[in-house]
């Protein structure tokens, strides 16, 4: 059913064109609307028979085809086709296997012919300059190529294996040979071997004696001649100096140095503590020497001057070994 509704301001003039139709629970007025051209009013858009709004390119001045034409196998280069199956041309139709209403996009040759594609007359893709992605299934090796077949399979240690790729010990096997002969081999000439220090200086020896440098720079100690020359001499060399000394609470010396010095002994002769050192020794950093009959002290390889000093009047005794 079909009618109109007044609405004002122009109640009583113009009217609405609508139809009427039931939605819900009520009866209702639906407003049509024409899609038309803005200038010339009789210009408006198609709605088919079946209800579809109709496209063509008209307004580009090409050429119009409706859904039902047969598209031209000789159509312009550049032209833009969209047609159902049926309306393809003849050559296209045979890889067609899609129903009625597909799309189809066509292409066209230099010349402007359809181009057929079947499949003796395939189309061909050119990838020129730049690198084509390809699968394979499986293929045949060239002979000689590696397999997961033919991949040694190592034995154990010690036991040969079946694809030996390298050597393997095992007990009774014939050694392998790294020499001329696999046996000890002679040396021929004379052989001579140097000894020498951590840094490779060769050691020297005169008349079947090894030599003894002292390093240069070295400090003079006992036993020294000058502090790049080392005195070694026989045990049977040395000398015994002995003496006795008064001490009192005045420093006094009880030998002078001596670089021939191999070990000195001090002895007490009394009951008072004596004090031993350096020149400026005293009773408060001085080496004691208890206050027994008889009580010794020892120094190795000194070759100073020594000191005594003591808070009573007392005496000691020494004994010098030299050189």
């Amino acid at each position: 059913m079909s009618g109109w509704v007044q609405v004002p301001p122009d109640s009583t003039g113009k009217k609405v064109d609508t139809s009427e139709l039931t939605v819900g629970p009520n009866t209702v007025e639906r407003q049509r609307v024409v899609v038309g051209d803005p200038t010339t009013s009789a210009n408006l858009a198609v709605v088919t028979a079946a209800g579809a709004l109709r496209v063509d390119n008209s307004a580009a001045g090409g050429t119009q085809y409706n859904e039902t034409a047969v598209v031209s196998a000789g159509t312009a280069v550049g032209t833009m086709l969209i047609a159902r199956t049926s309306a393809l041309p003849g050559p296209i139709t045979t890889l067609a296997a899609e129903s009625n209403g597909s799309l189809h996009a066509m292409l066209f040759g230099s010349s402007g012919a359809a181009l057929a594609v079947t499949a003796a007359n395939a189309l061909k893709v050119d990838g020129t300059g730049v690198t084509q992605p390809v699968s394979l299934a499986t293929q045949p090796l060239p002979t000689g190529a590696s397999t997961a077949a033919k991949q040694p399979a190592l034995g154990t240690a010690g036991t040969p294996s079946a694809d030996v790729i390298t050597v393997q010990g095992a007990a009774a096997m014939t050694a392998l040979k790294v020499d001329g002969s696999a046996v000890t081999q002679p040396i021929s000439g004379t052989v001579t071997a140097q000894t020498a220090d951590g840094s490779g200086n060769a050691l020297t020896s005169t008349g079947n004696a090894l030599d003894v440098n002292v390093k240069s720079g070295q400090t003079k100690g006992a036993g020294m001649i000058d502090a790049n020359t080392l005195r070694v001499t026989e045990g049977n060399g040395a000398t015994l100096n002995t003496g006795q000394v008064a001490v009192s609470t005045t420093v006094v010396q009880i030998l002078p140095s001596n670089a021939n010095r191999l070990r000195l002994v001090i002895a007490n002769m009394g009951t008072a503590p004596i004090y031993i050192g350096p020149f400026n020794v005293s009773v408060s950093n001085g080496m004691v020497l208890a206050g027994i009959v008889g009580y010794p002290l020892t120094l190795h390889k000194y070759a100073g001057a020594i000191y005594a000093i003591a808070q009573l009047p007392a005496t000691l005794c020494y004994m010098e070994e030299a050189i």
